[in-house]
């Protein structure tokens, strides 16, 4: 298992006895220890700066996203405004309902109370000098018989669907 011109020593791990020669690997020379765990990035005057392009069809869709993001902000809040408001006035319709109703019932208590059916026909009788009907007031009409009616038509210039037609009428009434 070769790294490059590396090799792993496993004769580190075997047992020797005394006269075994060790072989080992030629080494580099050591880096300095600051020098091992230094990166060196590019200096800023080599790197080449990205040129910046400005398309004018991105920044317009780019201000009117914006623009129809705000608009849409400025129209929640509107409907908000006109929504407490509706309720606002919808509540002071109802209460002022439940009072014109509680003014009726009152009311209509007092009259009731004023306006007894006694109390009605005494103030007819003394205020308005009216009285109650007699028979001598009543005239009775007898209708026994019935109103007949004749319909006049020109029956002679009458074609033959008119004449079938008012042969129907006629059946119905």
């Amino acid at each position: 298992m070769a790294r490059g011109s590396e090799a792993y020593d496993f004769s580190l791990f075997e047992t020797h006895t005394g006269n075994a020669v060790r072989v080992e690997a030629p080494q580099r020379a050591p880096r300095p220890e600051r020098e091992r765990f230094v990166v060196q990035f590019p200096k800023e005057a080599e790197m080449p700066k990205p040129k910046r392009r400005r398309h004018p069809i991105r920044a317009l869709v780019s201000a009117v996203c914006f623009t129809a993001f705000i608009s849409i902000c400025v129209a929640m809040v509107y409907s908000q405004l006109q929504l407490a408001e509706l309720t606002d006035q919808l509540n002071t319709a109802a209460q002022t309902l439940e009072e014109a109703e509680s003014m009726e019932v009152q009311l209509n208590m007092e009259a009731a109370r004023k306006m007894g059916g006694a109390q009605v026909e005494a103030y007819a009788q003394q205020e308005l000098g009216m009285s109650k009907v007699m028979n001598a007031q009543v005239t009775y009409l007898n209708v026994a018989r019935q109103d007949g009616g004749t319909v006049v038509r020109d029956v002679e210039s009458a074609t033959g669907l008119d004449w079938v037609l008012m042969k129907l009428e006629s059946l119905f009434s």
